[in-house]
């Protein structure tokens, strides 16, 4: 949770300026509008720090068969934190 978060945080606040025109968001061709109606940027910057915690999570989920590096457990250990600022 904690990269979607933080794509939805600096999107409202560094690209938007805390700014939304409410009436934009429900109109087709609205200024909100993306390509094909998905914002390929937000799906990069969601699953870049995704990918770097898949390990600890299955790790978690399954320790006695997956091995990795105690490093990557850490990074785990703080996932939101490191979500939401990645």
């Amino acid at each position: 949770m904690g990269p979607l978060a933080g794509v939805m945080c600096s999107d409202y606040y560094l690209v938007r300026k805390c700014k939304l025109d409410i009436r934009a968001l429900y109109q087709p061709y609205g200024l909100y509008r993306y390509d094909g109606g998905w914002n390929w940027r937000a799906y990069v910057a969601f699953f870049i720090p995704v990918s770097a915690l898949l390990p600890g999570l299955a790790y978690s989920i399954a320790p006695e068969s997956v091995h990795v590096n105690q490093g990557i457990l850490h990074l785990y250990s703080f996932s939101w934190l490191f979500g939401i600022t990645t």
